[in-house]
């Protein structure tokens, strides 16, 4: 039963991926209604490996996944599948430009444990970024998450309606081959179902990246966690190789290790392909 549901998931993975692949048109543009805005690929202002870690950069979509060893012997994982619309303005004016992205994260997930596994949709999340300014040198992006409980079973999501303010500061240094950032957000649950636990945790991700070619760079961070409900703290720190395969295709893999006393399991290991604009 497990084979026909990976298979079923992987199916619908590679059928929304075709979707994305096809020709964008107003999602990778200004609105006409806007002649003044000047529509300049984020491509002219990020080093290109640096796409999917860069939160102004925006994604014609993402493919994810993401497995997860979990505590006594469960393990997780999760096919994640993104994508952006964005507007940027006056990105080659003096002073530098500014915009919004609008993300979209679609999970498809399976989560094994002793007794069962369950395999489905998880928690849907999506996030409005707004940047008040972008320069070759810092950019600057405010904004906040929604979690909407979607998931198919109990197991493959938290049950809340969970949003999710942010801050994320970014600095770009060495002619733009050193790239600076850190994540600063917290999560509190506003809804949903009244048996599960309630969210309330903060996050700190600082970030570095460097280039080590003209197409490849390697990143590293650490998750810094704080669960205000069990007053247990947590991290993961991770290691990630990026190389674009062309102008617009980039790929990457992750290993991570969660440490702490709030921590959920052994080890992750994620790899990715993007696509952007």
């Amino acid at each position: 039963m497990i084979w026909v549901k990976l298979i079923t998931t992987f199916a619908i993975t590679i059928s929304i991926s075709f979707i994305l692949c096809a020709p964008a048109t107003a999602t990778g543009q200004v609105p006409a209604a806007t002649p003044t805005s000047t529509p300049v690929p984020i491509a002219d202002t990020t080093p290109s490996a640096a796409a999917e870690t860069d939160p102004t950069r925006a994604m014609l979509f993402v493919i994810r996944n993401e497995y997860r060893d979990l505590r006594n012997g469960s393990w997780g994982n999760i096919i994640l599948l993104r994508h952006d619309r964005f507007s940027f303005r006056n990105m080659q004016l003096k002073g530098g430009g500014r915009g919004f992205v609008l993300r979209f994260d679609v999970p498809l997930s399976i989560v094994h444990t002793a007794n069962s596994t369950k395999a489905g949709l998880g928690d849907i999340y999506t996030q409005l970024l707004l940047v008040p300014r972008i320069s070759r040198r810092f950019a600057l992006t405010v904004g906040t998450g929604l979690i909407v409980p979607t998931a198919t079973s109990a197991s493959l999501g938290q049950g809340k309606l969970t949003i999710a303010p942010l801050v994320v500061p970014l600095w770009y240094l060495a002619r733009r081959k050193r790239l600076v950032l850190f994540r600063l957000q917290h999560y509190v649950s506003v809804a949903g179902n009244s048996t599960r636990p309630n969210v309330n945790s903060t996050v700190f991700d600082p970030q570095i990246g460097m280039a080590v070619k003209r197409k490849a760079w390697i990143f590293t961070n650490t998750e810094f966690k704080w669960d205000w409900r069990t007053k247990l703290g947590s991290g993961i720190t991770g290691v990630q190789y990026a190389r674009m395969v062309n102008e617009r295709i980039g790929v990457w893999i992750k290993g991570e290790v969660p440490w702490g006393a709030g921590r959920q399991g052994g080890f992750n290991i994620k790899i990715g392909l993007f696509r952007f604009r």
